[in-house]
């Protein structure tokens, strides 16, 4: 995943997409966090080769039922998803588990000293 990773955040715009699905492939996941690194890397490498408008419903697909997930649970591939799903739609995703966090710092902000 790490030479995936280093190949995307290549600055100089010449991101080598075949050499990227390539090892994409040829990974073996340990689990489901990096099942849906693969499977979103894989859309975004489609995507810069060929374009946001060449995403098919399949793929948007993949990649709500991604966004819909916990990412604490889920890993960081679940705001990937949401990251690429916003250049297509307005839809926003919070899973029950990030609300729930949420209201629980809240709550233990309020319950320190002051």
């Amino acid at each position: 995943m790490h030479s995936i990773f280093q190949a995307l955040s290549d600055t100089t715009g010449n991101i080598d997409t075949s050499a990227i699905s390539s090892t994409n492939s040829n990974l073996i996941s340990q689990n489901v966090i990096e099942s849906h690194y693969k499977i979103v890397i894989e859309i975004y490498n489609c995507m810069i080769g060929y374009g946001i408008q060449s995403l098919t419903p399949e793929q948007i697909g993949a990649l709500q039922s991604i966004a819909m997930l916990c990412p604490y649970t889920d890993g960081n591939a679940v705001y990937s998803a949401r990251t690429i799903l916003s250049l297509i739609n307005t839809e926003t995703y919070i899973n029950e588990c990030e609300a729930s966090k949420q209201d629980n710092s809240t709550t233990e902000k309020s319950l320190k000293p002051t």
